[in-house]
């Protein structure tokens, strides 16, 4: 068995219909066992996003915790994970999207909450936290085991080689005709070591110097990519309507020009191609 085959049964087992239920269906149990917390106090969380830090708990400042957290999700997923989704599922993915975004919030704000909660401090004061640490200081010692498997497979899974590939391509489908370059492969390479180099600098100090760079790089990106988003819908504005109705309709309905083609694997594959 060839190693894309390993890979695609990995993922046809982890990606199954019952994580799809389990990640939406712990959206909605969330949402309604707290009362939809999250939503309620929202207009709290941006007014302790923006107070002023009035103790020195916590190695980094709420806003720098915040940038930290977004530089995570805004980048590569939301352009070309987008276009993927709806190549493959359909518009019908953009209202999956929405779906699954609006109950992720609920359960995010708990994983975080627990974060919180089990944190701990390591021998030079720097304040650890994450899932693995709420496993193991917030399960018995017996689950411990599941933290550094957590540990292990998030760090592969952390590793930013799609957006380093992505963007050596894009750099490199622009670069190349004007530089008058011939040997892509090792230009490439010097775009891959530099991307390198700079991302290693930034890790390498550690938690403060990667959130205070987040906290000078996401509010570009986040800028960037708002305007460029309202831009789109301004200069195509009088396909928008049209566009909505669509996204609505083959959400539940595969082809346009038939009622009878209600798909069931909707609920399930078109969400897959958005979480």
């Amino acid at each position: 068995m060839s190693f894309a085959e390993i890979t695609n049964l990995f993922v046809s087992l982890a990606w199954g219909p019952w994580l799809v239920f389990l990640l939406v269906g712990s959206g909605i149990f969330f949402s309604f066992f707290s009362r939809f917390i999250p939503f309620r106090n929202l207009k709290k969380g941006f007014k302790y996003m923006f107070q002023k830090d009035d103790s020195s708990e916590g190695s980094i400042s709420k806003y720098q915790a915040l940038s930290s957290a977004l530089s995570g999700t805004i980048g590569l997923g939301n352009i070309a994970g987008v276009a993927l989704a709806i190549q493959l599922a359909g518009p019908g993915a953009v209202f999956w999207m929405w779906i699954t975004a609006c109950l992720g919030i609920a359960t995010k704000f708990f994983t975080c909450s627990l974060s919180v909660m089990y944190r701990e401090k390591d021998s030079d004061g720097t304040i650890l936290g994450g899932p693995m640490y709420v496993i193991k200081n917030g399960l018995s010692s017996k689950w411990a085991f599941l933290a550094y498997l957590f540990a292990f497979f998030g760090m592969i899974g952390g590793l930013p080689a799609v957006q380093s590939n992505q963007m050596v391509q894009i750099i490199s489908e622009f670069a190349l005709p004007i530089l008058s370059f011939d040997n892509q492969l090792i230009f490439n390479m010097i775009c891959g070591l530099i991307i390198a180099v700079l991302a290693g600098t930034v890790i390498i100090g550690g938690l403060t110097r990667i959130a205070k760079a987040s906290s000078w790089l996401v509010p570009i990106m986040g800028g960037l990519y708002v305007l460029t988003a309202t831009f789109i819908l301004i200069a195509n504005f009088e396909d928008v309507p049209s566009v909505i109705k669509i996204i609505f309709f083959r959400c539940f309905y595969r082809n346009l020009g038939s009622w009878r083609n209600l798909n069931g694997s909707h609920y399930v594959w078109d969400p897959k191609r958005c979480i």
